[in-house]
């Protein structure tokens, strides 16, 4: 019988992109919610699991200028979003893992080449604050960070402006 040993991998990352990202509470003043957000879990109970993702995908990935004048794309994200959906316990454990990130405190340990990517219309103050605020964070603690805005984009700004957004992050990767 053959033997099989164990190999660890050594994972190594010569550069990072943190697309509509934070780090979690970052400020003392704004505590970031921890667990199901109330309003989460009361429009959760009240419109269901699928008009719920409907409405806070079109309400957050796109601005309502976009979401107006091409609803056939918010409905086709919301379709290719819920004919994979996790089930509705596993969608809330991503929300509570999501609410229960923290990293602020160890953000100058990433020293690779950074790419801080945003749309600067990202604006919505969610369970974890706005995003936005959060991407001049990462720049200011990032040893080695360069932020990329993508004008006019809310948080689903790949969908919203998918070329403008594929340039920048081709971009930076032929670049790093």
């Amino acid at each position: 019988m053959q033997k099989f040993t164990r190999w660890s991998a050594i994972l190594v990352v010569l550069t990072l992109i943190l697309a509509a990202s934070g780090p979690g509470q970052f400020r003392d003043d704004r505590p970031v919610t921890r667990g199901v957000p109330v309003h989460t879990a009361k429009d959760l109970v009240e419109m269901g699991y699928e008009r719920y993702m409907r409405e806070h995908t079109a309400a957050t990935f796109f601005t309502p200028e976009f979401a107006a004048a091409q609803p056939e794309r918010v409905e086709w994200l919301h379709n290719a979003f819920w004919s994979k959906r996790p089930d509705l316990e596993n969608y809330l454990r991503h929300v509570v893992a999501r609410q229960e990130h923290q990293t602020a405190d160890r953000i100058r340990e990433i020293s690779v080449p950074t790419l801080v990517l945003i749309g600067d219309r990202d604006t919505a103050s969610m369970g974890t604050g706005v995003h936005t605020e959060q991407s001049d964070f990462l720049l200011a603690h990032l040893p080695s960070a360069t932020k990329r805005v993508i004008a006019g984009g809310a948080h689903g700004y790949f969908w919203e402006m998918p070329d403008e957004t594929a340039r920048a992050i081709l971009e930076w990767t032929t670049t790093h």
